[in-house]
């Protein structure tokens, strides 16, 4: 049965949904970029925004050092630059899974949106990539032990063509829900 396609709250709104669902959590500022859509998510809870630093202090260690995938050695690549608008789309996504519980953690988010239309929405210019997600994990360290394990996801953190990133967590108040998203891109040559 399709699901009923739901408003979207207002910027205000999901700062204080944000806020209530991560407890007494205080809100930090982050430059989202300039797209209408992005006010929704540039205050985000300051835990959630230190996990997001936290991984990615973890994939760009992964990446400098490089990983074998699926049996192959892939040697180790640049770091990745957290780029505004792309991190506007995974808060977005994030955001939008947390306040959508009966959603698995998947690329199609509550109004149909993908991972191409939430780029595009937040007007990244470069040539968005991949979106890897997780749910459940407490810790990037353990998060990007995961994806090493998956081949796809492992060569999608090694992918030397990548330059940007956008990291999103978000998490209920009772933390009995957590979602990571990853967006990655390219410039445009």
């Amino acid at each position: 049965m399709p699901r009923t396609p739901r408003a979207l709250p207002t910027g205000l709104a999901l700062s204080a949904l944000l806020s209530i669902g991560c407890g007494v959590d205080p809100l930090v500022d982050a430059e989202m970029g300039d797209a209408p859509r992005c006010v929704e998510v540039d205050r985000w809870p300051a835990a959630s925004a230190e996990a997001e630093d936290e991984l990615l202090d973890a994939i760009d260690a992964l990446r400098q050092g490089g990983a074998e995938c699926g049996g192959e050695a892939l040697d180790g690549v640049g770091p990745l630059e957290l780029q505004p608008e792309l991190h506007c789309a995974a808060r977005l996504h994030a955001g939008d899974l947390i306040r959508h519980p009966e959603l698995e953690v998947d690329h199609a988010g509550s109004d149909g949106s993908t991972p191409l239309s939430r780029a595009n929405a937040a007007d990244y210019d470069g040539i968005a990539r991949q979106e890897l997600l997780a749910g459940d994990f407490r810790d990037a360290d353990a998060l990007v032990s995961a994806w090493l394990d998956s081949e796809p996801h492992c060569r999608a953190l090694l992918d030397d063509t990548l330059g940007h990133v956008g990291i999103a967590q978000a998490q209920t108040r009772r933390g009995d829900r957590i979602v990571w998203v990853v967006v990655t891109g390219q410039e445009r040559r």
